[in-house]
Order: C-alpha cells, then structure tokens, then sequence
C-alpha cells in the first residue's frame, strides 16, 4: 500500500470548474499523492461525469459521494481518515488550478519540512482573477454597490498582495492563507477541528501553531470569475447558507442548520422545474 500523503478534493456543483481543477492537478502534480475525491452532494449530473472521466484516468485512491451538503464535511471525513493519515495532508476545493512551472504539493511539503513549527502551508491566487469593480459597474449598471463589491471581491486582502518569487515565503503576518489549496498538520486539525479560510489560520493560531504561505507560485481561483460566467442568485444564496452553518459551533443552532439545508433543497426543486 502507498505510503504517500492524502489529498481531499472537496466537489460541489460547478462541473466546469471541477474538471479544469481534477485537470491541473492531474497533469501538473508531480508529486506521489493519494487523492480522495469528496461529493458534497452535488445535484447537477455533470459533476458525476467529470468525476467518473477522471476515475478512468486511476486518478483517485477513493471517491466519497454524500447525499447532504454538509458544511462540516471535513471534520466527518477526518475522523475516518484520521489514523491513515500521516503526520500532514493536503486539502483542495474544486475551484482552484495549480500551475504548471512547479509542483504545488512539493513546494508546500518543502516548506512544511524547513519550518517545523508550522502546521498550514498554503498559497495566494493570482491577482488578475479578481474582476475589477468598474468592469462590472460598466457592464451592469442596475447592481447596486453592494452586489458590486461581492462579485468583485472588493475588499479582499488578497487584491493588495504581490508575492516576491525569489523568495520562499510571504514575509507578513496578513493576509493568513487562503484555505482553499493548503497543507495541514494532522496534530494541528486535530486540536482544531476543520474550518473555512481565515478563521482555520486563527485557530491555528489560538492553539499555539503557525502558519506561512508559499510565494513560490500563485494558483487560479477560478469562483472569482462567477459573475463573467454565472452570477447567479441561487449560488450566492446557498453559499451564504453553507458557510452561515459551518461557522456555526458544532451542536448549536441545529434546529437553524436543519432547516437550511431543508430550504436549500426546495429551492433546488423549485429552480429545477422552471
């Protein structure tokens, strides 16, 4: 049996973005992996075709497919995992793309080893994905401010960064990485718990770890691309929905997250029958 780290590829809808994400993995991780591909219940049949197109390929050790869109997927999968797992693993959502001038996995793993009082190793994304605002006002001038700094991602943290190649590291204290293409330490997640983005860096942090981001490369974050492609109210509203409920602590307000998950799925009922 392969003694080579995981990779959990989280997947929910956006078939297209999924299979430009399994692609650039697949053609430009050069690194020993074990990928585990896990559906968060996907409802667009797409998903489950990019998938199976990459199984043919003998891409994934295993394919996880859920029939909830659960927020706290990770931690559930985590607890399965967590005695095969070694001391670190890899985490991917499925709208991201790696580049093909290095290997992302060996960069994080270089740097996981140089510094070995981290526990995240993660990256920033390229700062021409971010659309400008004026763009979209120009094109849509019926959206309101508001709606113009959520598609643009105005306020973003990672607008305002230009990573040095020459060197390995970011050599600040913010932005924290982005939790959407990291390496974590098993020890750290276990004391954690999973949880999106800048507030995984937080409680890293609360728990005496650390964290750097790799300057080496930039990867793609293809979701800052949506309004180009699909700015779609029925996306941005389950999205809300999902993080409202994974930033929830554990055993609270599941009444809430219960009937959220119960709305979400009416509306997807409703949406399909137009």
């Amino acid at each position: 049996m392969s003694d080579a780290p995981y990779a959990f590829i989280l997947s929910w809808e956006r078939p297209v973005f999924l299979w430009a994400c399994l692609d650039s993995l697949y053609r430009n991780t050069r690194k020993d992996l074990r990928f585990i591909l896990i559906d968060n219940n996907s409802q667009d049949p797409l998903v489950r075709q990019v998938i199976q197109g990459f199984d043919k390929r003998d891409m994934f050790e295993e394919i996880l497919m859920f029939e909830e869109n659960d927020p706290h997927r990770m931690n559930k999968v985590m607890d399965v995992y967590a005695e095969k797992i070694g001391s670190y693993f890899y985490f991917i959502e499925n709208d991201v793309t790696v580049p093909d001038h290095v290997c992302w996995a060996a960069e994080y793993e270089r740097i996981y080893r140089t510094y070995p009082d981290i526990a995240m190793v993660g990256s920033f994304c390229e700062k021409s994905d971010f659309i400008p605002p004026e763009i979209i006002r120009d094109k849509d001038p019926s959206l309101d401010d508001k709606d113009v700094v959520f598609y643009s991602k105005k306020n973003s943290p990672e607008r305002n960064v230009t990573p040095d190649p020459a060197t390995d590291i970011w050599p600040h204290d913010s932005p924290t990485p982005p939790g959407r293409l990291i390496l974590l330490s098993k020890e750290a997640i276990l004391k954690t718990g999973f949880h999106p983005d800048a507030k995984l860096a937080r409680e890293i942090g609360k728990n005496g770890f650390h964290w750097r981001v790799c300057t080496t490369f930039q990867h793609r974050h293809l979701s800052l691309l949506n309004w180009y492609d699909t700015p779609d109210e029925k996306y941005r509203e389950q999205r809300t929905e999902y993080f409202r409920a994974m930033n929830s602590a554990p055993g609270r307000n599941r009444l809430l997250r219960y009937l959220d998950h119960k709305l979400d799925r009416l509306k997807h009922r409703l949406w399909k029958t137009r």
